[in-house]
């Protein structure tokens, strides 16, 4: 099965992950060591139980790199550490390290057969085998998601109109945002830029929450604002035009 992220056992046999490639995968915005150090302090996991600092041969600690500082993380810390960055990365990567988890324990439960009733044996290990085969089923399942949230989203794990629009059904992007003017999401910016913006309805003051945020960048020789969409809001076109439950 190929992994989403890599999972080791240390010394004691238990399973644990690389903490600088799981900063990797979620994207963090802050450097590695401050991000982490924050975590620690923040919820308060102790080296030895939850984690451990890796030294290598010149007092280093060192994973995956030349004299990078590196902490073996249990899947318990992980798993909490996604949670924590409440985005859609870190979901994705909770769900599967769970996944995981899920597999590991039944390699360690599966029993060897009854032979004394070797047909309820063989019922009892081509059930645990079927349940095996469902959960690395859904393990394949939260594996490209993922890595498409990955591909698509931008440094701040927002998306564009273009790259959602044809998940909603349109040809276009241009089609979309007619369609969002006409339901009074978005509005032209009355400053004449040429710039998309939430009506007031549907701005965070309004709603509590933010769905779509306004980032600028260069555009024909010109700075220019995009209009881009959150998680949340993704959840919140999905709600109207699929008619899907908001899951926040």
């Amino acid at each position: 099965m190929h992994q989403l992220i890599t999972i080791s056992q240390d010394h004691n046999g238990q399973q644990v992950v690389s903490a600088r490639e799981l900063h990797t995968k979620l994207r963090v915005g802050k450097r590695f060591t401050t991000w982490m150090e924050l975590r620690i302090d923040k919820y308060g996991f102790i080296e030895g139980e939850d984690f451990e600092k890796l030294a290598s041969q010149n007092g280093e600690a060192s994973w995956g790199g030349h004299n990078k500082v590196d902490y073996a993380i249990t899947l318990s810390m992980a798993k909490e550490l996604c949670m924590v960055e409440n985005n859609e990365l870190g979901r994705q990567y909770r769900r599967y390290l769970i996944k995981m988890e899920k597999v590991a324990l039944q390699q360690i439960n599966t029993s060897l057969p009854n032979f004394n009733d070797p047909v309820a044996a063989a019922r009892a290990w081509a059930d645990q085998m079927e349940e095996r085969k469902k959960v690395e089923q859904e393990v394949m399942v939260l594996m490209p998601k993922a890595r498409a949230w990955e591909r698509f989203c931008d440094h701040n794990g927002l998306l564009n109109t273009e790259q959602i629009s044809k998940y909603f059904g349109f040809s276009s992007a241009i089609k979309m945002n007619r369609d969002l003017v006409d339901r009074k999401i978005i509005k032209r910016d009355p400053a004449g830029n040429n710039t998309w913006l939430l009506t007031a309805r549907y701005s965070p003051a309004s709603l509590g929450f933010e769905i779509a945020r306004l980032t600028w960048g260069e555009h024909g020789g010109k700075d220019r604002g995009h209009l881009k969409w959150t998680k949340r809001g993704v959840q919140f076109l999905d709600s109207i035009y699929n008619g899907q439950k908001q899951l926040f």
